[in-house]
């Protein structure tokens, strides 16, 4: 089972700048790999986020000019926070 949603964090970007990060996160629920005498090992869940937009100070960014500004690397890291959170969550 899929499902979508947006969400918005608070993340810090380079040089400590506080940021509202919104992210579009997908989860998908599917049966895990059974064991190997075939039992079933219930179910597992895949978490993806992916950027839209930063907002610094009111001013809206989306994800190209992120891209642009701090690099991929940075707005990967970010995607990454954001899954992390929605696993504690």
């Amino acid at each position: 089972m899929i499902a979508q949603f947006s969400t918005s964090l608070t993340l810090y970007l380079p040089d400590d700048i506080e940021a509202d990060c919104l992210f579009e996160i997908e989860t998908d629920t599917h049966p895990a790999e059974p064991y190997s005498w075939g039992g079933s090992r219930g179910s597992e869940t895949d978490v993806s986020a992916t950027l839209k937009a930063i907002d610094i100070d009111g001013s809206e960014m989306p994800r190209a000019k992120a891209i642009e500004v701090f690099g991929i690397k940075e707005i990967w890291r970010l995607e990454t926070l954001a899954v992390e959170r929605m696993v504690e969550a």
